[in-house]
């Protein structure tokens, strides 16, 4: 997965060049309509539950945004996570706290509040932030050199405060 989304890169090209007016930024808002009507609504409409496709493709650019902070942080679990939150925030994707770290029983509990995907969003009583969870698991790899299951427990659009990720190694 990670050598796809590796080749794909080169399609974002300058969006600060291309875009001398508006930018490289886009509204949240839009940003739902392309991650959770078009991507996601297309998807289940065409080949069923999308979650686990839309759950790859994240885990596909986590693991290639985890070699690139593994290459800063190394093995330091501290620094490796405070990198990884900084880079987070810095993405916009959302503001990430380990809320729990029993590293010797294989388990991290991961916050993330202001979430792109779901952070003020309704409550639709379905959990929406398959991207993301697919996401830390690819990054948290190259830190514990195994794979990472994650899986969200609690989300904004289930009525919950903020996102919540279970990350078993």
């Amino acid at each position: 997965m990670a050598k796809i989304i590796t080749e794909g890169l080169e399609l974002i090209g300058d969006p600060v060049a291309g875009r001398p007016t508006l930018g490289d930024s886009v509204s949240v808002a839009m940003f739902r309509v392309l991650r959770l009507v078009v991507i996601m609504e297309g998807l289940n409409s065409i080949i069923g539950d999308a979650s686990a496709l839309v759950y790859a493709s994240g885990k596909g650019l986590g693991n290639e945004l985890g070699e690139t902070i593994f290459a800063k942080a190394g093995k330091d679990m501290d620094k490796y996570i405070s990198t990884l939150a900084n880079e987070v925030k810095s993405l916009g994707i959302g503001i990430m706290s380990v809320t729990k770290a029993d590293p010797d029983s294989g388990l991290i509990e991961i916050k993330v509040d202001e979430c792109i995907t779901c952070s003020g969003g309704p409550n639709i009583n379905q959990r929406v932030c398959h991207f993301e969870a697919g996401l830390i698991s690819g990054l948290l790899e190259p830190l514990f050199g195994k794979p990472v299951n994650v899986v969200e427990t609690q989300c904004n659009c289930m009525g919950e405060d903020g996102c919540l990720f279970e990350c078993r190694f």
